[in-house]
């Protein structure tokens, strides 16, 4: 009888250890889940931080093309852009969520913003809400940045092939540009003029595009607001000197000029229904202007996102190699005239968050 007892104080001692671990496990697994919830809140808010920050930064460098020095006017148009942004990218300040805007000397914008967010299963350690928060400014590491580049990248790797044909592939849905990697920017004239693949772009009007222009917003970087899912003309002529020239001109100013904005970007719905092609397949490289007397193809693209770049002078490309065809084996091939490459340093607003 004493055995049987002691058999069964064992099981149910068992039994009694196994619902509390039980209960410590389901009690982890859910703090898991608010751990994850805070994450992808916080990359939210990032991203519309981001978004923001560029779209100010956009409207900042505007007004100082007409007015060096900022009025308070001029300050608070800024500030109101701002948080119209990020109210599209679903962040609206209350009494909640905020947002701070800073613009320092006339030309460094800081935006920071908090988020309240309600938990699920924390509020059964009593934790019914926490804050996430979000900044961007523009410090001395990324001096420059609010220059945006003329051009428009596909998202994915650009290669050129040993039989001197250009390919390109498609980041998968999480994939994307890795920090500290070199990439293609811009590929460079190639034989066959009727291809688009210089991802030159128009951003100002249809019609001609002029080389001084082109060469000039090269330079000194493209100053007129541009914004996700706006669309764009792109030309099929590659300007390589014009290019050369400016990157050139840029990488000699100093480390301040090398720092650009690459808008990202893939065909428009208009020109995949007339390709007879889906936008995430049909890289905007591949259009082909079908108009002899126009060098640009209206509203070909849409931007899909931003991307900042470190440009690399020729001497330290380092990506080169002849394996060119699957995935990013770290090869990019030849150097064409009027190429451009650059080291990613990061997203300011990254496609595969936006879709």
């Amino acid at each position: 009888m004493k055995s049987f007892n002691s058999k069964n104080n064992r099981a149910g001692a068992v039994l009694v250890m196994t619902a509390l671990l039980s209960t410590a496990i389901l009690a982890m697994t859910a703090l898991v889940v608010d751990i994850g919830y805070l994450y992808f809140k916080k990359n939210e808010l990032q991203t519309a931080v981001n978004a923001a920050w560029l779209a100010g930064n956009d409207r900042l460098m505007k007004i100082k093309t007409e007015n060096p020095v900022l009025s308070e006017k001029n300050k608070e148009s800024i500030k109101e852009h701002i948080v119209e942004v990020m109210k599209f990218n679903g962040f609206e300040a209350n009494g909640q969520n905020r947002i701070n805007c800073i613009i320092k000397d006339d030309k460094d914008l800081q935006i920071s913003a908090n988020c309240h967010v309600g938990l699920f299963f924390a509020k059964i350690i009593e934790v019914d809400s926490t804050t996430v928060a979000a900044s961007r400014n523009t410090d001395s590491t990324l001096a420059g940045t609010a220059d945006i580049l003329p051009i428009v990248v596909p998202h994915g790797i650009t290669k050129w092939n040993n039989d001197n044909t250009l390919s390109f592939q498609f980041f998968s849905k999480n994939g994307g540009f890795v920090e500290g990697n070199e990439y293609i920017i811009k590929p460079g004239q190639i034989s066959d003029s009727s291809l688009l693949c210089q991802g030159i772009t128009n951003f100002t009007a249809t019609g001609t595009l002029i080389n001084s222009e082109y060469q000039r917003n090269m330079t000194y970087g493209y100053t007129k607001s541009l914004d996700i899912n706006d669309k764009v003309n792109l030309g099929s002529i590659g300007f390589a000197k014009e290019t050369e020239e400016a990157i050139k001109q840029r990488i000699a100013s100093g480390t301040q000029y090398t720092k650009v904005i690459v808008p990202i970007g893939e065909i428009s719905d208009e020109m995949a229904s007339v390709c007879g092609y889906s936008a995430d397949v049909f890289p905007i490289y591949n259009l082909k202007n079908s108009d002899s007397n126009s060098n640009t193809i209206v509203n070909a693209a849409k931007i899909t996102g931003f991307a900042e770049f470190e440009l690399l002078k020729e001497s330290e490309y380092q990506r080169i190699g002849s394996d060119y065809k699957n995935g990013d084996e770290g090869t990019l091939g030849k150097i064409a005239s009027g190429q451009i490459r650059g080291r990613f340093l990061g997203y300011l607003v990254n496609p595969n968050h936006i879709k």
